[in-house]
């Protein structure tokens, strides 16, 4: 082997050896099953650490994001889940509505009625029909929690 494809090898086999470490990639579903568990527990700085290592081997999928993101706000993580959820957005896909309702809901918590409707307006744009979206928004309109 030529030193070139020697060097390039162990360039690959370097990264491939720092990725995990890095929060990459990885299987985020034990920690959010564990973080999951530990809520219910009681035990919400475990739940929170858990998290924050689902979100670290989660990235790129936006399932185990909008998982993670609810999970943040179940625990009045508002900021974190504000944060997690707009990730979640970004990648697209078919979470694309519910990141966008998880959102919304974040938004009332944190009194910004005006960008949860927004959010949900862009929920209707995708589905008209969106029976979450439209509950939403009568929950903001009325004032009503949900």
């Amino acid at each position: 082997m030529n030193s070139y494809v020697a060097s390039r090898w162990s360039l690959l086999l370097a990264f491939a050896i720092a990725t995990p470490c890095l929060g990459q990639v990885g299987d985020p579903e034990p920690h959010l099953e564990a973080a999951t568990q530990a809520a219910k527990d009681g035990q919400r700085d475990e739940a929170i650490k858990q998290l924050d290592q689902a979100v670290a081997a989660g990235q790129g999928q936006a399932g185990p994001l909008l998982n993670a993101g609810n999970l943040f706000a179940a625990l009045g993580e508002l900021p974190r889940a504000q944060e997690v959820l707009r990730q979640a957005l970004v990648l697209d896909g078919p979470t694309k509505p519910q990141a966008l309702i998880s959102l919304a809901r974040v938004q009332v918590a944190l009194n910004k009625p005006e960008e949860a409707t927004k959010l949900l307006e862009q929920v209707l744009e995708m589905n008209p029909a969106d029976v979450n979206a439209h509950l939403q928004l009568f929950n903001i309109e009325s004032g009503t929690d949900s």
